[in-house]
Order: C-alpha cells, then sequence, then structure tokens
C-alpha cells in the first residue's frame, strides 16, 4: 500500500479534479482541433429508437391535452428506456418469452379542472402502435 503524499491525489475523483486544474491536461476545443471525431448513432440504435418513441408520446399527449382541453399542458416525456424483452430461438423457431418493456421517466399532468386524463391508455396505444408503422419512423433509404 502506498502512502499518502500531501498533495498527491489518491482517489479516481481527486485525479479527475487535479487534470482539470493541470494546464498541461486540458484539451483543445473541437473547433481548434483538426478533426472532430463524433458517434452517429443509426435509426436502429436503441437510443434513437426510444427518442423518436418519446417523441410519439409527447405529440400523442400535446394532441389529445389540446383536443380535450384546449391547451397543451405541462409535461416532460424526454427519458425513456426500452427494454428488448427475451426470446428463444431456434432454426425456425422465434418464441418471446419475456415482453419487450418501455419505462417512462418522465411526467405528465394527471387530471386538468378535477377531471382525470388517461394518459396511461393513450401511452400504451402510442406503444403498442409504434413498431406496427416504421415508415413513420424511419427515415428513407439513402
Amino acid at each position: 500500500m502506498h502512502a499518502r503524499h500531501p498533495g498527491y491525489p489518491s482517489t479516481r475523483w481527486e485525479k479527475s479534479r487535479a487534470a482539470i486544474r493541470d494546464p498541461r491536461h486540458r484539451k483543445l476545443s473541437p473547433a481548434d482541433q483538426p478533426v472532430e471525431v463524433v458517434e452517429r448513432k443509426g435509426i436502429g440504435h436503441p437510443d434513437t429508437l426510444a427518442d423518436a418513441l418519446a417523441e410519439r408520446l409527447s405529440v400523442a399527449y400535446s394532441r389529445h391535452c389540446r383536443e380535450r382541453y384546449g391547451a397543451v399542458l405541462h409535461h416532460n416525456l424526454d427519458k425513456l428506456y426500452i427494454r428488448g424483452g427475451h426470446a428463444r430461438t431456434a432454426p425456425g423457431v422465434f418464441e418471446m418469452t419475456e415482453p419487450t418493456t418501455v419505462v417512462i421517466g418522465g411526467r405528465v399532468s394527471t387530471s386538468f379542472g378535477g377531471e382525470p386524463i388517461d394518459y396511461r391508455g393513450l401511452f400504451d396505444d402510442v406503444v403498442i402502435s409504434y413498431p406496427a408503422a416504421p415508415s413513420t419512423w424511419l427515415p428513407p433509404a439513402t
């Protein structure tokens, strides 16, 4: 075990803080670098699918509220997790053993003027119809 020296970072957090303070470890901004590397998530990436579904949920909720109450009520539906479920496969066999699950980490107004809003039913309809209509959320092939 190494003895802790005064001023020497000992934990991962302290090391990262020391790197931030040390000008030798500072990086150039992307604009000052000759090449910028970015991650591109394609149309089948889980994050892309989740973002598209979250957008559909938000649009459906907004439309429902505008039609029913005359205004779009407060909601945040930007955090969503799609769990793919489990399947048993073999040549010529595909059996879902656990369903796909969607977890929404956001919030919606659950009532207006004392009237409850059936947001769960609305969201169920959107989620169930989502994979059935890929042409509406996938861009045309290039």
